[in-house]
């Protein structure tokens, strides 16, 4: 993500029925920055909003989960900063 406001969608995300309250990405950003998880399309409801330090080498990073979700969903990864961003993979908990 090399702007603010890209994005990318993952199709089709099954959370079953459980309530997760964490998400963990694998992340980099040489100048840090900040993404939001959303539900169905880029402007959907916030899940989690995750800051990235300032750092070359991959972290995983952990935030709260706002908004618990059931079934399947399309979730969106949104920049929110000018800064780029590598996302490697997300993991709910």
């Amino acid at each position: 993500l090399d702007k603010k406001d890209a994005w990318i969608q993952y199709h089709a995300v099954d959370f079953g029925k459980k309530k997760f309250k964490k998400i963990q990405i694998n992340a980099c950003s040489e100048t840090g920055g900040s993404v939001q998880i959303r539900l169905n399309n880029a402007g959907g409801p916030i899940l989690s909003e995750v800051i990235l330090p300032k750092n070359n080498q991959w972290n995983i990073l952990t935030a709260k989960v706002k908004k618990a979700q059931r079934g399947v969903h399309n979730l969106v990864v949104v920049s929110t900063s000018d800064q780029p961003v590598q996302i490697d993979w997300m993991s709910f908990k």
